[in-house]
């Protein structure tokens, strides 16, 4: 027998069935919470900006396809003098297991210097990535946070 897809199969004694216990369309193979019906992966955030009066940061909620609803935020800051982004002595855990997508950061930037910022999601699935570098691996900020 010949299967193609991109489905999630088992054997079942001389048949292959696609198993989707939670009906979500996601097999439970790559399922993180295959008897959560709305939950099959772990948040992405996007659209993190600095709102026009640079004190309020905010995102969009990474609760798409798959995400869920129940999402806790972790938010890093860091100064853009010492980018790259992990283990620099300006870096800051702002947020922990916030459930808004919003923060207020007063901090005002050294004369010529700048910040960024880092947000990411976790749902029962676990803790989505800060982000992704430029070779489009996850970057991990995880001892920054901890």
């Amino acid at each position: 027998m010949f299967v193609w897809g991109g489905f999630n199969f088992v054997y079942t004694g001389g048949r292959y069935s696609y198993v989707d216990s939670d009906g979500d369309g996601e097999g439970d193979a790559s399922d993180c919470a295959p008897a959560h019906p709305s939950v099959f992966s772990v948040p992405a955030i996007t659209g993190l900006r600095v709102a026009a009066d640079t004190v309020i940061v905010l995102w969009d909620s990474g609760g798409g396809p798959g995400a869920g609803g129940s999402i806790i935020y972790d938010a890093l800051r860091g100064s853009l003098a010492e980018l790259p982004a992990g283990n620099r002595p300006a870096e800051a855990c702002l947020a922990s297991r916030i459930t808004t997508t919003t923060l207020t950061d007063p901090t005002v930037p050294g004369y010529g210097d700048g910040l960024w910022y880092l947000v990411r999601g976790t749902n029962i699935c676990g803790a989505g990535p800060y982000g992704c570098r430029a070779t489009d691996r996850r970057f991990s900020a995880q001892h920054v946070h901890d």
